[in-house]
């Protein structure tokens, strides 16, 4: 009996020797893994549409088939000019989480730099710096979006540019608050001792042991974002016909919710999704990277 339990733990231990460590402790994070597998469907939708439609066909109208119902044949309906909102909610992927991404980037390479120069010189710098952040964090996210936006105009390119102004300070704080820790450590003093000049030692070592909380920030700021586009798509504020965003398309439909209420709900329920989805994922990294956070 002795002897069949130690084959039975010795097959069990070389099953788990086939899997490779980084995938044993990716599954081991659930929301992670649930997070990240209906984004890679999102991005799929983002990257290859052509996959589902042969080309964008969110222009194309038809007012024989205005405001059809969900059926085989147009699975999320018509909208009030014919156009499949299928097809839409893919081609409009595109763009929603284009537009997110984009801003987050900018944002976290504007607000980064500037949180990591902030915080490992300190000094009148910081306090500069420090003060101009206040003044944007102290708005609304939305409001604060909303009023750049309206300044700017309508655009893809101006969406973008007024949502990565909203999280600057949010990547600033994140930042500065990671690289104030890790200047005091005693790498960097050994570092300075070696020669080191504070640029190598900023860019090289201190930002490379601050850039955990960072990305995590990144990826929840990423459904933040896409509620954000979402409101000012919503608000005419972002792209504009005939192109497609989740925002645009909940806007399309905001008149005939009593009667067509699929124009807007199921667009809806994408980006639900994907908010959600993005924080499981950022959940899961901060678990994943920061030990310090596992309970």
């Amino acid at each position: 009996m002795l002897e069949v339990e130690l084959n039975k733990s010795k097959r069990i231990e070389n099953k788990k020797s086939m899997i490779p460590n980084w995938l044993r402790t990716l599954i081991k994070h659930k929301t992670l893994v649930v997070g990240s597998f209906f984004i890679f469907i999102f991005f799929i939708f983002t990257l290859f549409p052509t996959l589902f439609f042969a080309k964008d066909i969110t222009i194309q109208t038809n007012s024989t088939l205005r405001m059809l119902a969900p059926s085989l044949e147009h699975p999320f309906g018509t909208d009030h000019i014919g156009r499949d909102i299928l097809s839409r909610v893919i081609w409009g992927t595109r763009v929603s989480l284009g537009i997110s991404v984009g801003a987050m980037m900018l944002a976290m390479i504007v607000g980064g730099t500037l949180g990591l120069i902030s915080g490992y010189f300190g000094g009148i710098l910081d306090n500069v710096i420090g003060r101009i952040i206040d003044v944007l964090y102290s708005f609304p996210s939305q409001i604060l979006g909303i009023f750049i936006a309206g300044i700017l105009g309508p655009s893809v390119k101006n969406v973008i540019i007024a949502i990565a102004i909203v999280f600057i300070p949010v990547f600033y704080r994140t930042m500065r608050g990671s690289v104030v820790k890790e200047k005091e450590r005693e790498y960097v003093e050994a570092a300075r001792s070696l020669g080191m000049n504070d640029t190598y030692i900023m860019f090289v070592h201190v930002l490379r042991n601050s850039i955990v909380p960072v990305t995590v920030q990144f990826t929840v700021g990423l459904a933040v974002a896409i509620q954000l586009e979402a409101a000012l798509g919503f608000l005419g504020l972002g792209v504009q016909p005939p192109a497609a965003s989740w925002g645009s398309i909940l806007n399309d439909g905001i008149d005939y919710l009593l009667f067509a209420p699929w124009i807007s709900i199921l667009p809806g329920l994408f980006m639900v999704l994907a908010v959600f989805s993005f924080n499981l994922i950022g959940d899961g990294l901060r678990d994943l990277l920061d030990p310090h956070s596992e309970k």
